[in-house]
């Protein structure tokens, strides 16, 4: 079996052996861990369209008003 797990940090690591069941004379198994950065999910930003706006114009009215007093 081969278990693949995220990690941000690599794109695609050796295999480990994490586990191994050979004792037994039926349902041996070896267990093999991958680490990869192509599995994780995607983050979404949390900004929406609104945020932004506000954002963009609280700016500009901080630059503008700071602009305008220098004179």
């Amino acid at each position: 079996m081969v278990m693949i797990s995220c990690n941000r940090n690599t794109i695609g690591g050796g295999f480990a052996v994490i586990d191994e069941e050979r004792t037994k004379p039926t349902d041996c198994f070896y267990l093999f861990e991958l680490d990869s950065s192509t599995v994780c999910p995607v983050i979404t930003s949390k900004l929406n369209a609104g945020s932004i706006l506000l954002i963009v114009l609280f700016r500009s009215e901080v630059l503008g008003a700071g602009a305008s007093s220098g004179c």
